[in-house]
């Protein structure tokens, strides 16, 4: 249960600082917006968990769940690539 929930929920204070530092502006916004995402997922993956055992059993998890990291990843590579622009630079220009 400890390697679960360091695993699990150790993340989110560090996500939510690092919105809050890339844009301070609307900081509470982001953090609004980013649990609001947490909590869509959980229960998109709990729809998605569902569908799976009633559509091809317990076998189909490993599957499912190891199609869902893939996208995950995908997604991360994707969007990593993108810099966000300096706030002191696009003050100055």
């Amino acid at each position: 249960m400890l390697v679960w929930s360091i695993a699990g929920w150790a993340f989110h204070p560090a996500q939510t600082t690092r919105l809050m530092r890339l844009a301070p502006e609307v900081g509470m916004i982001a953090a609004s917006l980013n649990a609001s995402a947490l909590y869509a997922g959980i229960a998109f993956g709990s729809a998605l968990g569902t569908a799976t055992l009633s559509w091809g059993g317990v076998p189909a998890l490993g599957w499912v769940g190891a199609l869902s990291a893939a996208i995950a990843l995908a997604l991360l590579a994707a969007t990593s690539r993108r810099r966000v622009p300096d706030a002191a630079a696009t003050q100055a220009a």
